[in-house]
């Protein structure tokens, strides 16, 4: 994903954000045509997401907030799945 920004009458700069995807764009139709990514900024985070070619939206919250819900939302998928063994060993 890349950011275009200035002021009206401005040059533009432009920064690649490729480090910060949640949901990247190189990942094809995966998600969709779904875009996201996730800003630190100061004591908050700034989610900020899109369907290409639709407006962009963009939710703020408490710095932590995205970590803790995918985590939690990983330890609940496990104990759907009756698995409590780390499904990452082996993958490489």
């Amino acid at each position: 994903m890349e950011t275009i920004y200035g002021a009206e009458g401005e040059p533009a700069g432009s920064e690649n954000l490729t480090a910060f995807d949640i949901l990247p764009t190189s990942a094809g139709p995966f998600f969709d045509d779904w875009e996201a990514i996730l800003l630190e900024e100061g004591e908050n985070e700034r989610f900020i997401y899109r369907r290409i070619g639709l407006p962009v939206c963009e939710a703020r919250w408490k710095l932590g907030t995205f970590k803790d819900i995918v985590l939690r939302a990983n330890f609940e998928l496990r104990e759907i799945g009756g698995s409590d063994r780390d499904q990452t060993k082996g993958l490489q």
